[in-house]
């Protein structure tokens, strides 16, 4: 499958202060996340199991509590946090969003 990401690709899951949700920065909603956390985990090794969650300080504790649940049921071995920003997690621009929901350029033509 070629959305598939490399199998050590790192899974972080952003829970933002209005509890929006997040994989590797592309805004998600929950359903979709656990979607793609089983996907990208199927093929893993145990020790490359891992997901780890950056929560917003003002997110809530429930939201934290079901990603952490989610992310088990998808598969992951180990759940991890990254470390408490005040700012909160990373998040895109609008600018950057846009580009992620824009149509891919058409391809060049090929050349004789």
């Amino acid at each position: 499958v070629q959305d598939q990401p490399p199998p050590e690709a790192q899974l972080m899951v952003a829970i933002y202060k209005d509890n929006t949700l997040a994989l590797n920065l592309k805004p998600t909603d929950e359903v979709t996340l656990a979607a793609d956390l089983k996907r990208q985990l199927l093929g893993r090794v145990k020790e490359k199991k891992n997901v780890f969650i950056d929560a917003h300080p003002d997110a809530t504790y429930d939201m934290v509590v079901h990603v952490v649940d989610l992310s088990r049921e998808a598969g992951a071995a180990r759940v991890g946090f990254a470390d408490l920003k005040d700012e909160g997690p990373a998040q895109l621009t609008p600018e950057q969003l846009q580009m992620l929901s824009a149509p891919p350029a058409p391809a060049a033509p090929a050349t004789p």
